[in-house]
């Protein structure tokens, strides 16, 4: 298994090719017109930056919660980075990061152009947000961003000197679901009370005429049609989870912001002397393999109840504006007249037809013990995977110390979105069908975590009953490892092997949609290297949190088999 891998110094053209200030020759045609604000476009910086983005489009691929560290030196990105930083003195700062396969070297090739119809180029990227800047001397830049959000690119806006695009914040479908209820509540109410103006534009056409005349708020609803209602209701859990989504980043990237540098780029102001100074100080930073949550001394403590109460109010107030903006659109100003013209090409559509294989990548079939057990249910199978996965980690702490003598060394971004046990136990029984919630939640969870094919529990024989720990093992010069604290010879026990003696878990007013989300983001960047984008870009546009899940188990499983494999021969 490899060592945790690092975003560094990532080109954007891949070694190839360079290009000159304006991209490619000749003219560059005129930008698009915007489209039209509809209301999933809200005051939100994040919303505002997706309507005209910029993108740093590179052979290499970011996941979400992750930090990369950019050198900026050809003359189209410094530009880009110059232009995103004047917008705002203050930021934030926001670009996407979308991967160009093959970098410089099909920058201007018609077949990696975004949203062109039979285009190869992925249209699924990461929101990235700016935290620190230094300006070199010779003018390039070298910046550390974190990605945000999922995105995904609707519309080219410009291609030369470098990509603007308009993209939407791409949810997996865990997270809309979690909306749905919301939604559909929010499009039947929207039906039922449509404005006073919306008879000539209503997306129901003919159809809401009856209830209308009637009078009825009712009859306008049921004449609405179902389909127009749940197509509405559809458009409005995306409109939600978007909104919901920006209340809990203020939480998940509270440490980064916090240790961020305002005010743009940092600059030596006293010589080359100073320059190297900031230099060094961006480097000796590093980048966060997995950004930690806020919760600590340092950065104080969150009152969650309050941020989920905030969340819900605006993903209440997103889904009926959206519903009532799709059951009843404006009326599109009237056209000036022209003359007649001979027919046109059509226009050419955003990317649709690609977008569900881009969400669903093939890939093998997984294995049936790893999937067994899921019903369905998603809170349950989010339980039930997070669990199995956290059973390999325990299983691969245990095998690490045995075979290499040293930790996992897993990251606390990574060890604070591990729930308690009370806390999977309560939300496994909540999750459980009816005529199972009378059993043991904690023995049926303790069981069914390891899963697959037993070997990960026979590495961990015991803990969930309560039994003895596995084989504590004396490492010179490594802290506390499986449960002995090295320094004062005195034993420390362990309630998970992964912890290595820092027990710290996720907090119980934490979404677990959103928990599983960011384990499953954090998890791939572990077991998949850095240079493997091809993979990476895989699990970025997996479809759903399982899914991504069951692939990164599956990574672990391999991680945890070498191990073992090299126990039994060292005989250990």
């Amino acid at each position: 298994m490899s060592r945790w891998p690092r975003t560094d110094l990532i080109d954007p053209h891949g070694g190839g090719a360079k290009v000159n200030s304006t991209g490619t020759s000749g003219a560059a045609a005129p930008p698009p017109p915007p489209l039209p604000a509809t209301s999933r476009r809200s005051a939100e910086p994040h919303s505002a930056a997706l309507l005209d983005l910029p993108l740093w489009r590179a052979d290499s691929t970011v996941l979400v919660g992750q930090q990369s560290l950019l050198h900026i030196h050809t003359p189209l990105y410094v530009h880009m980075f110059d232009a995103l930083f004047a917008q705002s003195p203050c930021g934030p700062w926001y670009f996407g990061h979308v991967r160009l396969p093959g970098g410089s070297r099909n920058l201007g090739a018609a077949e990696w152009e975004l949203c062109r119809q039979g285009s190869c180029a992925p249209h699924v990227g990461v929101l990235m947000e700016v935290n620190r800047a230094v300006r070199l001397e010779d003018g390039k830049l070298m910046v550390i961003a974190t990605g945000v959000a999922r995105i995904r690119v609707v519309r080219a806006l410009q291609s030369t000197p470098y990509s603007r695009a308009e993209a939407v914040v791409l949810h997996e479908e865990e997270l809309l679901e979690a909306q749905h209820g919301l939604a559909l509540a929010a499009a039947l109410d929207a039906a039922a009370a449509p404005p006073a103006d919306s008879s000539a534009s209503s997306a129901a056409g003919p159809s809401s005429a009856p209830g209308a005349a009637a009078g009825g708020g009712a009859g306008v609803g049921v004449g609405m049609g179902v389909e127009a209602v749940l197509a509405a209701a559809r458009t409005a859990a995306e409109a939600a989870a978007t909104a919901a989504s920006w209340p809990w980043l203020t939480y998940e990237l509270a440490t980064v912001r916090a240790a961020g540098w305002p005010g743009g780029p940092m600059e030596g102001t006293e010589g080359p002397a100073d320059t190297r100074r900031l230099v060094t100080e961006l480097v000796d930073h590093g980048v966060l393999n997995v950004v930690p949550f806020p919760d600590g001394p340092v950065v104080g403590r969150w009152d969650l109840a309050a941020l989920a109460h905030t969340a819900n109010t605006a993903a209440e107030a997103a889904a009926a504006a959206e519903a009532a903006a799709v059951l009843f659109p404006a009326a599109p100003p009237a056209a000036p007249s022209a003359p007649a013209a001979p027919p046109a090409q059509p226009p050419q559509e955003p990317h649709q037809q690609q977008q569900q294989q881009e969400l669903v990548p093939p890939a093998p079939s997984p294995p049936a013990d790893l999937v067994e057990g899921l019903t369905g249910n998603t809170r349950h199978d989010l339980l039930l995977l997070e669990s199995r996965l956290w059973a390999e980690l325990d299983a691969l702490a245990v095998l690490t110390a045995r075979v290499h003598q040293r930790r996992l060394g897993l990251p606390l971004g990574l060890l604070q979105l591990r729930p308690s046990d009370e806390l999977v136990e309560e939300q496994m029984r909540a999750a459980a069908a009816p005529a199972a919630v009378g059993g043991d939640g904690a023995a049926t969870a303790a069981a069914s975590a390891a899963g697959g094919d037993g070997e990960a529990a026979a590495v961990l024989a015991g803990a969930a009953a309560g039994g003895h720990r596995p084989a504590r093992m004396e490492v010179p010069g490594v802290g506390v490892v499986n449960g002995v604290k090295q320094a004062e010879g005195t034993a420390q026990p362990l309630q998970h092997e992964a912890s290595e003696g820092l027990d710290v878990y996720a907090p119980a007013a934490y979404p677990l949609e959103r928990r599983a989300l960011r384990l499953s983001y954090a998890a791939a960047g572990i077991f998949v290297e850095g240079s493997d984008w091809d993979t990476r870009q895989e699990l970025l546009e997996a479809g759903s949190i399982r899914q991504r899940l069951i692939a990164v188990l599956c990574q672990a499983r391999e991680a945890r088999k070498v191990l073992s494999a090299m126990a039994v021969l060292r005989n250990l």
